[in-house]
C-alpha cells in the first residue's frame, strides 16, 4: 500500500487514528516520514469509533494500541495485523514483523506506556516509595501474564530519575513529530 501511494499519481491513503495528536496520529507521521509517503489523516473521536471504520473497511490503515481487543479481533481475521512498533516481534503474533522489519528501517518504534505521576514537590522519599510498590505490582507473574496475553509488555520499574529521563526522550520525540504535522503558523505581527 505504501508503495503504491508514493506513486506520482496516487491519492494519498487515508490513514485512521484516535485524536488529532494522539500517539497514533504522531505515529503515523512518523511513518509516513520514515517511508516518504503522503498519508491523509484521519482523525476520529476515540478509539471505538476508529475501530469501527477500520472493521467496516472505510479506513485504509491505522495505527492503534495492541488492546486485548483488538488482538482477538486479530485472531478472529476482523482486523489484519500488518507490523509490530516495537523492536522485537510478538510472541502472540510471531509471523508478524516488526515496523523495522516490513519497511527495512531502524530505531522505528513507539513505547505507548503508563505513567504514575505526582505532584510536583513530593518529597524524594516518597517518589521511591510509590515507585517500590509499582515494581513490586509490576514483577508479580500474574501480572505478568496478563499483560502478555493482552499483547502488552509488561513495564520496567524504574526510579525517579529514569522516570524523568524517559518522559525527556519522548518528549523531546514526540515534538519533532508535532512540528512536522502542525500548519505552519503565521509570523507574528
Amino acid at each position: 500500500m505504501l508503495e503504491a501511494a508514493r506513486r506520482p499519481d496516487a491519492a494519498a491513503p487515508g490513514v485512521g487514528n484516535f485524536g488529532h495528536g494522539s500517539v497514533a496520529h504522531l505515529m503515523a507521521a512518523d511513518l509516513a516520514q520514515r517511508t516518504a509517503t503522503p498519508l491523509l489523516h484521519v482523525s476520529h473521536a476515540g478509539m471505538a469509533p476508529l475501530l469501527r471504520e477500520l472493521i467496516a473497511g472505510r479506513v485504509a490503515l491505522a495505527v492503534v494500541p495492541m488492546a486485548a481487543s483488538v488482538a482477538e479481533w486479530v485472531r478472529q481475521g476482523r482486523l489484519r495485523l500488518h507490523a509490530i512498533a516495537s523492536a522485537q516481534r510478538d510472541p502472540n503474533f510471531p509471523d508478524v514483523p516488526t515496523l523495522d522489519e516490513a519497511l527495512g528501517t531502524s530505531g522505528f518504534r513507539q513505547r505507548l506506556w503508563v505513567g504514575i505521576f505526582l505532584p510536583a514537590g513530593v518529597p524524594e522519599a516518597t517518589w521511591e516509595r510509590v515507585a517500590a510498590a509499582l515494581a513490586m505490582a509490576q514483577n508479580d507473574p500474574g501480572f505478568q501474564r496478563i499483560q502478555r496475553s493482552e499483547s502488552s509488555e509488561p513495564g520496567v520499574p524504574m526510579a525517579a530519575a529514569q522516570a524523568r529521563a524517559l518522559h525527556a526522550a519522548d518528549g523531546a520525540h514526540d515534538r519533532r513529530l508535532v512540528a512536522a504535522i502542525a500548519p505552519a503558523r503565521p509570523p507574528a505581527s
